[in-house]
């Protein structure tokens, strides 16, 4: 059930048509050419298009969790486990689309090494979860919920990061200091 639900969110990736990939390329060469003002335009513009991503794929998913029985080959009991998991995906994809520009940022930045140690993180950390589904005995929907307000936990540090960097076009204003990409007001 956690596979399909995932990989039904999965193509919801598609959505971004690339967009993480260009993204990240002309982010490095603002960071490089020291143009922060188009940099951090255009983050909070990209952050507006991922917020729109993930409102669009929030609907979807709810959608499918309302009507989606028969587009499945599960049974009812089954697709009752399955909705609640799409319920969890829903609450959480705007907040995971929006991870993207963080990431982006990071990345553009040099930070790679950063960004995969926080994907190790999350690796251990889903590890962590199924050992302790197995010794607690959760239900698949826990699990799954734990899982996913873990990984999601994973996005502050990130957005931390590129606080401390001062690349977080939307903490703008709010203690970055003498940044080069967040002037003071």
């Amino acid at each position: 059930m956690i596979t399909l639900a995932v990989a039904t969110n999965a193509y919801m990736q598609l959505l971004d048509m690339g967009m993480n990939y260009g993204t990240v390329r002309f982010f490095s060469q603002w960071i490089v050419a020291k143009n922060y003002d188009l940099l951090n335009r255009v983050a909070r513009t990209n952050i507006t298009f991922y917020l729109c991503l993930g409102a669009i794929n929030c609907l979807v998913l709810l959608m499918l969790a309302w009507q989606g029985n028969s587009l499945f080959k599960i049974t009812s009991e089954q697709f009752i486990t399955f909705r609640y998991l799409l319920y969890i995906l829903a609450g959480m994809s705007v907040i995971n689309w929006t991870a993207f520009v963080f990431n982006q940022l990071l990345i553009a930045d040099e930070k790679i090494a950063f960004v995969h140690q926080m994907m190790s993180v999350r690796t251990l950390s889903n590890f962590l979860i199924v050992l302790l589904t197995i010794h607690f005995k959760w239900s698949l929907i826990q699990c799954f919920l734990y899982d996913s307000m873990l990984n999601m936990l994973i996005i502050a540090p990130c957005c931390l990061m590129s606080k401390k960097r001062g690349n977080a076009p939307v903490l703008r204003g709010l203690g970055a200091g003498n940044s080069p990409w967040l002037p003071d007001y």
